[in-house]
């Protein structure tokens, strides 16, 4: 498919439903529910906090967007190359080093 091309999934509902193949119970989710969950991980992959380096998999550099409607998805393809958050957004730098230090001295003194 082309960048900026669409897949709707749709009848989302039957996954719910064990005569249908789906189950109730939504802790025990599998296929289709099950790997639009996972789609929307792969479209934050640059938000999620890894040790080491993470070569990035087809669907986290494809999908570019996931709509999710009542009993329908519309997940675009494109090519997904948004940064996620600076370092000390997230928490993972000096910066967040230092503020926990000037916060701990704070708390000591007031």
């Amino acid at each position: 498919m082309r960048p900026g091309g669409l897949y709707v999934v749709e009848d989302l509902s039957c996954c719910y439903w064990p005569q249908w193949g789906g189950s109730a119970n939504t802790s025990d989710q599998y296929g289709a529910v099950a790997m639009i969950k996972g789609l929307v991980d792969d479209l934050n992959h640059q938000e999620q906090l890894r040790t080491g380096s993470h070569e990035p998999s087809m669907t986290e550099s494809m999908v570019t967007a996931v709509h999710l409607h009542h009993s329908l998805a519309v997940i675009e393809e494109g090519v997904n190359t948004e940064l996620g958050l600076p370092d000390w957004v997230r928490g993972t730098d000096l910066f967040t080093h230092v503020r926990q230090q000037v916060t701990a001295y704070l708390r000591l003194v007031t």
